[in-house]
């Protein structure tokens, strides 16, 4: 916008709203139009993403009893919610896409990505943890 990069990860987590509403209202056609391919291609992305998350830690957890068994399959049901998030976001963004002066509930939208995040890759880093513990278990088994 105005010459200037920006990314769909500075516009999740990093810029301010001044920073959002401007970079929104500065793009050209067709920035605003890859954009918006770019946002609608993400939902067809996350029909593989969460449910693959959510499966590798189900096959984790096939892997372990106890405490961090009962994690991971929690951790793969809120893949739902992460889901969600990732909905939400893409909601926002695209209803701000078409009018930028619209941004608001910034407070929110920042709140719905974190969540989104956390839940993703919180996942998916304790899916590789049980994975490799399993293992490890069998290895030394």
């Amino acid at each position: 916008y105005n010459g200037k990069l920006f990314t769909i990860v500075g516009l999740e987590a990093r810029y301010s709203l001044q920073a959002v509403q401007a970079i929104l209202a500065g793009i050209n056609e067709t920035v605003r139009t890859i954009l918006g391919y770019h946002l609608y291609f993400d939902f067809v992305f996350m029909i593989g993403v969460y449910p693959g998350i959510a499966a590798a830690c189900i096959l984790a957890a096939q892997k372990l009893k106890g405490g961090f068994r009962k994690v991971l399959l929690l951790l793969a049901v809120l893949q739902l919610v992460a889901w969600a998030c990732d909905i939400a976001e893409n909601g926002y963004l695209l209803c701000w896409l078409k009018d930028p002066a619209r941004v608001s509930s910034f407070q929110t939208y920042h709140l719905v990505v974190y969540i989104k995040w956390a839940l993703a890759l919180g996942a998916l880093l304790a899916a590789i943890a049980g994975t490799l513990a399993g293992w490890r278990k069998k290895t030394t088994a």
